[in-house]
């Protein structure tokens, strides 16, 4: 499953796109991936809408979701967007984990509204 990671044109977020089957078990982004886009990013809008949850347990969540705080503690806030209609349960589960972690987090079906409450103050 690819995992893309790029700043936004005006620098004020990192997008994270999770295409195809994620995979408990697969590659995650490494540090040395990461820290172009994110070094000066406090902001990260995580799209799970082209991504095919099938294979992750609630368990794995803790794994996904600890993922950006290891290659970036800096990041603040978090905006989660799925695809409508999903089921919700493990992405409750990411915004509680990332709740603990200190980062803000909310989450969305509709990508407009989660770059709204992301860039704002």
């Amino acid at each position: 499953m690819p995992t893309q990671i790029t700043q936004s044109d005006d620098g004020s977020h990192v997008l994270v796109e999770h295409i195809g089957t994620l995979r408990p078990d697969g590659p995650t982004p490494t540090r040395k991936e990461a820290v172009q886009h994110l070094a000066n990013c406090h902001r990260a809008l995580a799209d799970f809408r082209q991504a095919d949850l099938s294979l992750v347990r609630f368990i794995d969540v803790d794994t996904i979701a600890s993922c950006l705080s290891a290659v970036a503690p800096q990041i603040t806030r978090v905006a989660i967007v799925r695809k409508k209609g999903e089921i919700a349960g493990n992405f409750r589960h990411a915004k509680d984990l990332y709740y603990i972690q200190g980062v803000e987090a909310s989450l969305f079906e509709n990508m407009e509204a989660a770059k709204a409450w992301l860039l704002s103050d």
